[in-house]
């Protein structure tokens, strides 16, 4: 449902893995470090959640990054995906939310590896995530990429859920 949602919006998708994260020239490092972090073992959601910011980054091109539970309501436009907004400076969407972003390559390398380094000062604590990562990278300089407010948090009501 969510590729088809994404093509049926004009986007062109590709489903990153695990095994495009391994292509990462740091993917060893981070991969072992991360482990650490209690939530965040080998295989689990929280780890597959990092090493994704690994998996883009080493496409090693420009482009977005969507959550599997990301879906395109409206709002952000087609031309995005030809043209990236901001000059291609990495950007959020949802704030510090790792809903929906995107940057030039370099851009990507240089947020990932700076988001997964946060994580790794935090491995002590009981529970990190991406998300917290990204949003204490954003504290730590406001200039490091652009959060913007574009998305729809929960698009539901009571009456139709």
């Amino acid at each position: 449902q969510w590729e088809q949602a994404w093509q049926d919006a004009g986007w062109e998708t590709r489903i990153l893995t695990l095994e495009d994260a391994m292509y990462h020239p740091d993917f060893e490092y981070y991969s072992n470090t991360l482990s650490a972090i209690p939530n965040s073992k080998k295989g689990s959601y929280d780890f597959m959640c990092f090493v994704r910011w690994l998996a883009m980054a080493a496409t090693k091109q420009d482009g977005f990054m969507s959550d599997y539970d990301t879906f395109p309501l409206g709002g952000i436009k087609v031309d995005f995906g030809h043209h990236l907004p901001n000059d291609g400076k990495f950007t959020s969407y949802q704030r510090h939310v790792p809903a929906l972003l995107s940057g030039t390559a370099s851009e990507w390398d240089r947020v990932a590896k700076r988001v997964l380094d946060i994580a790794v000062e935090h491995s002590h604590d009981r529970f990190y995530s991406d998300m917290f990562a990204l949003r204490d990278l954003y504290y730590e300089d406001t200039l490091s990429y652009i959060q913007e407010s574009r998305l729809a948090a929960y698009p539901y009501s009571k009456k139709n859920v």
